[in-house]
């Protein structure tokens, strides 16, 4: 069963900075002072595991990652590259008509196409990304979207019967296996559960603004760089948030909580299975703070 997360638009304002922002929350004050409210937040998260929904994404997300081949796509320098122009591109001069969803759904499908078939020749790339983002149109679309307007749109120079051939090449090569849980989904259903914690609603209106701002901020930049295609999006929602909680109140939330969050709980019974996601959950950390 698929998990169908409700599709807001968790990214509706474009953000004018890749990393976070000047003003971190480590220079803010609390307005509550109470490390009992932290750690009580850090029980909540673990309590989360227990959601039906998030297990099930989660769940979805390591059958996902069976579907990609990270390190060679990390490797192919010239793909990294061509994707995130493609990524770029498309968020800072479509966004009028490509929202969040679809972007990263089209990302994730020209991944998964890179990863079955990494011979793809250089000049073939648009032919696979263009065809991924009219897929991730269509499953994001709740009305049909005719070829001539995402032609007239997104690719003028497009004539109509190229991209009926570039959907079949694309679909062919996945085999039409096309669902994608993408990371705008889940972390607009994460994220009102996250904010029903008494912590987030004691905080000042501006301090909660610059969290979810720099947040985002993060998640944007992950989604954009092909390095973090090795971690998953609940790996990468934990972690930014784990990240923005320290500047916020240094040396007080304990890793392991985020760890538990994100993890499939019944492998986190193993003690060798929890060391490994804790690693792997540090390393994804070590990677976010390279690059903010």
């Amino acid at each position: 069963m698929s998990v169908q997360c409700e599709t807001q638009e968790p990214f509706s304002d474009p953000l004018c900075s890749d990393s976070i922002s000047d003003d971190p929350l480590s220079q803010t004050s609390s307005t509550f002072g109470d490390y009992e409210l932290a750690y009580s937040l850090q029980r909540y998260l673990e309590s989360l595991n227990l959601n039906i929904t998030l297990k099930r994404i989660i769940e979805q997300e390591e059958e996902a990652m069976k579907k990609i081949s990270p390190q060679r796509l990390i490797r192919n320098k010239a793909f990294a590259d061509k994707r995130q122009q493609f990524f770029t591109v498309l968020y800072e001069e479509a966004v009028d008509y490509v929202s969040m969803d679809t972007l990263c759904i089209a990302v994730t499908l020209l991944d998964r196409c890179f990863s079955r078939k990494p011979d793809i020749r250089r000049n073939e790339f648009k032919v696979y990304a263009i065809g991924s983002l009219f897929i991730a149109c269509k499953l994001t679309s709740d009305f049909t979207v005719s070829r001539k307007t995402f032609c007239a749109t997104l690719a003028p120079s497009l004539p109509l019967s190229e991209l009926d051939v570039y959907e079949r090449r694309v679909l062919s090569l996945l085999k039409y296996n096309i669902y994608v849980l993408s990371m705008p989904s889940i972390e607009a259903f994460f994220t009102p559960l996250l904010f029903e914690h008494e912590f987030f609603r004691l905080l000042r209106n501006s301090d909660r603004e610059k969290l979810m701002y720099n947040w985002q901020g993060i998640l944007l930049l992950t989604m954009k760089d092909v390095g973090f295609v090795k971690y998953r999006s609940m790996e990468l929602v934990g972690a930014s948030l784990w990240i923005l909680l320290d500047l916020f109140l240094p040396r007080v939330f304990q890793q392991k909580y985020f760890v538990r969050l994100c993890s499939n709980k019944s492998k986190l019974e193993d003690p060798d299975e929890f060391d490994k996601q804790e690693y792997r959950f540090r390393a994804c950390i070590q990677d976010i703070l390279l690059r903010i």
